[in-house]
C-alpha cells in the first residue's frame, strides 16, 4: 500500500515538474518570439529615413506598415535625398527575399542610390547603376529588387517630375482636379540583366498636384472575406474621391483604404510615398 502512494506521488510530482517545464518552456519561446519581433522591427526602421527632408515648394509624407506575422525584415523601403541641379530623388522600391539578405541588399540599394543622384539627376541613369551593383552583390539568380524613381525639380510654375521604374508599378499623379494618371514606362526588374530597358516619363506638377509612389504591398493587398485583390482601379479611385489639401492626407487616406480592406491585417508589408505641390493662397 505505501509503495503503490509512494509510485502515485512519485507520479504526481513527475507530472507538476513536467508541466512546470513545459510552461517555463513556452515562456521562453514566446519571450523569443517577442525579441525576434522588436529586433526586425528595429532593424527595419534603421533601413528607412530617420526624417524626411524639407523640400521648399514641396511637401512630402510616407507611410510604411508591416504586414501581419511578420517576423522578418522584408525589402520594401522609400527614400528621399537630394541630387544634382537643384532636384532631389524620390524612391520605393522592394528587394526579394527577407531576413539578413533582404536587410543588406535594401542597405545596397539605399545607398547606391544617393551616391549614383550626386552624380546624375537621371532616374534611368540611377537605377542602371543600381542594376551593376545588384549584379556584382547578388550570388544566385533568384534575387532582383524593383524601383520606381522620381526626381523632382521646384520652378516657376509648380515642379518638374522625372520618373523611371525599373519591374515597379509607375507612380501615380493626382491633380488638382481629381483627375488622376499614370507616370513612368515599366521597365525591368533590377539586378536581372546587364543593361535593363529603363525608359524616363517627365510631367509638370501645378499648384493642388500630388505624387504618389507606392509598393505592391498597397495593391496586393487582400479581402480576408474573399481574396480579392485591392488593385490598381481601386488606388486609383481612392486618389480621386479624396480631398488633398498636404501630402500627408493623401498618405493617410491610401494607409487607411488598405487597413479597412484587409480588416487591419494586411498581409504585405507595404510603403507609401506621398509629394504634394501646395496651392497657391487666394
Amino acid at each position: 500500500m505505501l509503495r503503490t502512494l509512494s509510485h502515485a506521488a512519485a507520479g504526481e510530482i513527475a507530472l507538476r515538474d513536467a508541466l512546470h517545464e513545459a510552461r517555463a518552456a513556452t515562456r521562453r519561446a514566446e519571450h523569443a518570439a517577442v525579441q525576434a519581433s522588436t529586433l526586425a522591427r528595429t532593424l527595419q526602421e534603421s533601413l528607412l529615413p530617420a526624417r524626411l527632408p524639407q523640400i521648399p515648394g514641396v511637401r512630402i509624407a510616407a507611410r510604411y506598415r508591416r504586414g501581419a506575422g511578420g517576423d522578418e525584415v522584408l525589402g520594401d523601403f522609400y527614400d528621399v535625398f537630394p541630387s544634382t541641379r537643384s532636384t532631389w530623388a524620390a524612391v520605393v522600391g522592394d528587394v526579394s527575399g527577407k531576413g539578413p539578405q533582404a536587410a543588406k541588399t535594401t542597405a545596397l540599394a539605399r545607398y547606391t542610390l544617393r551616391a549614383a543622384a550626386a552624380r546624375s539627376s537621371t532616374p534611368s541613369h540611377n537605377l542602371a547603376t543600381l542594376n551593376t551593383a545588384l549584379r556584382e552583390w547578388y550570388t544566385d539568380d533568384s534575387q532582383y529588387l524593383t524601383a520606381v524613381y522620381a526626381t523632382v525639380r521646384v520652378n516657376g510654375t509648380g515642379v518638374n517630375v522625372q520618373v523611371s521604374c525599373g519591374g515597379h508599378d509607375p507612380a501615380l499623379v493626382r491633380r488638382a482636379d481629381g483627375t488622376v494618371e499614370t507616370l513612368g514606362r515599366y521597365g525591368l526588374i533590377l539586378g536581372w540583366l546587364p543593361q535593363p530597358a529603363l525608359r524616363d516619363q517627365r510631367v509638370q506638377l501645378h499648384p493642388g498636384d500630388s505624387l504618389l509612389l507606392y509598393t505592391d504591398g498597397v495593391t496586393e493587398a487582400r479581402r480576408p472575406t474573399d481574396r480579392a485583390l485591392f488593385g490598381i482601379d481601386r488606388l486609383r479611385q481612392v486618389l480621386a474621391d479624396t480631398t488633398v489639401d498636404d501630402a500627408d492626407q493623401l498618405a493617410a487616406a491610401v494607409e487607411t483604404a488598405v487597413l479597412d480592406f484587409t480588416g487591419n491585417r494586411p498581409g504585405d508589408d507595404t510603403a507609401i510615398l506621398a509629394l504634394h505641390v501646395p496651392a497657391l493662397p487666394d
